[in-house]
């Protein structure tokens, strides 16, 4: 249904409901994945846990060298994300190129807590 924020989008489009057929044989090994950065590759979840609030990120770096339990990278992507809701609080994220968000550390704990990958598992489906 179209309302006041996708008046645009819905103008373009019209109203009726977006509903796309998603055929799983159309995302085969074959298929490209092409963002580094948040690779998803066939085959493979990603799962993470916890609770977040709207806030502010930004990109700090390009080339951060990062070391987890799962492997040494370089030239990570780090960003800093803050929240209104919490201020005060910062966290600082770092994701490889094909891995994805390897580390996340809370800088608002006094020692700053590390959340990282230590293995990324092949689906039981």
């Amino acid at each position: 249904m179209c309302g006041p924020d996708r008046g645009a989008t819905c103008a373009r489009l019209g109203p009726s409901p977006y509903a796309p057929v998603i055929d799983p044989a159309n995302f085969t090994s074959s298929t490209p994945i092409n963002n580094p950065f948040f690779p998803l590759p066939p085959g493979m979840t990603f799962v993470y846990e916890g609770q977040t609030a709207e806030g502010f990120e930004h990109v700090k770096s390009l080339s951060e060298p990062v070391t987890v339990q799962y492997g040494s990278y370089d030239n990570c992507l780090k960003t800093e994300e803050s929240s209104s809701l919490a201020p005060g609080d910062v966290e600082n994220k770092f994701y490889a190129a094909n891995v994805g968000n390897l580390l996340t550390i809370d800088m608002a704990t006094n020692p700053p807590e590390r959340s990282e990958v230590v293995s990324i598992v092949p689906n039981q489906e």
